[in-house]
């Protein structure tokens, strides 16, 4: 039983009018969680009121105002319930709009931006239940993963961290000072085959890249 929970796949509900979209991010999704997709708005919000729905996918193709009802509900069922809208081309923010969403993204949308929002609202949903507004020391790993995962850093250095981490080559990383560069390394170093290895930091800001490489 013990086994069986450990591996239990995390719960996403998807809720869209379009059965092609919802087919699509079931697609996307289903080798790493367990999707419900749902057209109705009041089916879906009775469903993750009795399930452990652990994030909601959200298509919005109407003004954003339509959907205000059903996202408050959820909120106030789950306030810690990651919320990502799939915004279409007939979503429209409204005047005093006021929707407590996590994050989004346009549609269409690649599939490894759909992954990597997905991934990044859970492990903000479990650092979240974990600290429950307490200090909590982290080991350097789980350090890494929150900062990559933070607003501080933009998808498409993510992407690029995640892309050259999987290489057993040396990396050049160039950047102006105080952008990150550091954090970029730490990050490779971590999510690559050296995870097990020391980090080893040393000054090197008179290297140029072709002593870098010899």
């Amino acid at each position: 039983m013990a086994l069986e929970d450990k591996e239990r796949k995390r719960k996403v509900l998807v809720v869209d009018p379009s059965p092609s979209v919802c087919d699509s991010i079931r697609m996307i999704l289903k080798d790493q969680y367990a999707v419900l997709a749902l057209g109705d708005l009041q089916e879906a919000s009775e469903v993750a009121g009795r399930e452990e729905v652990e994030i909601v996918l959200a298509g919005v193709d109407l003004p954003l105002f339509l959907y205000q009802p059903f996202f408050h509900s959820l909120r106030k069922a789950q306030p810690r319930l990651p919320l990502l809208l799939l915004l279409g081309e007939g979503a429209a923010w409204g005047e005093k709009f006021d929707l407590p969403y996590s994050d989004w993204l346009a549609k269409p949308f690649a599939v490894q931006s759909l992954l990597e929002k997905v991934q990044a609202l859970l492990f903000q949903k479990d650092w979240a239940e974990r600290s429950s507004g307490l200090r909590v020391v982290l080991p350097p790993e789980e350090k890494i993963k929150a900062w990559l995962y933070s607003s501080r850093v933009p998808s498409d250095v993510r992407e690029k961290i995640f892309k050259v981490s999987s290489l057993s080559l040396p990396v050049f990383i160039q950047g102006e000072e105080g952008t990150g560069r550091s954090g970029v390394a730490r990050a490779i170093h971590h999510l690559g085959p050296w995870k097990d290895k020391p980090f080893i930091h040393f000054f090197c800001r008179g290297l140029t890249p072709e002593e870098f490489t010899r």
